[in-house]
C-alpha cells in the first residue's frame, strides 16, 4: 500500500510498512523495502498511521494513542483507516501493537 500511495501522490505522501498487518499482529522487516523512505519518515515532522481492514489493530492504535495522551483524527477512505493529526509524534516501535 505504501509504495502505490507514494507514486500516486508524486511522493508527497511517504509511508513505510512498520505496523503488523496479519490477523495475529505480526509483520516482517522485509516489508520495509526502500530505506530512503524510512529515513524520510523518521525525519518528518508529521506522521500518519494507515491500516487496511484490521479492526484489532485499529483498536490497539486508539488505545496506545489515548494511553499516551495523544489526540488524533481518524478518517476512513475505502478500505483504509487513516490516523492523522497526532498531537505528539510517536514511532511504531514505541507502541505496543502485538
Amino acid at each position: 500500500m505504501e509504495y502505490p500511495l507514494a507514486f500516486l501522490s508524486g511522493e508527497e505522501l511517504i509511508l513505510v510498512a512498520r505496523l503488523p498487518y496479519h490477523e495475529d499482529m505480526r509483520n516482517t522487516a522485509r516489508d520495509d523495502r526502500y530505506a530512503p523512505y524510512g529515513e524520510l519518515v523518521a525525519a518528518s515532522e508529521h506522521v500518519a498511521y494507515i491500516t487496511a481492514r484490521h479492526p484489532a489493530l485499529d483498536a490497539r492504535l486508539r488505545q496506545e494513542f489515548r494511553a499516551r495522551g495523544i489526540t488524533f483524527q481518524e478518517t476512513v477512505i475505502r478500505e483504509y483507516r487513516v490516523f492523522w493529526g497526532l498531537s505528539l509524534r510517536v514511532a511504531p516501535s514505541d507502541l505496543v501493537v502485538k
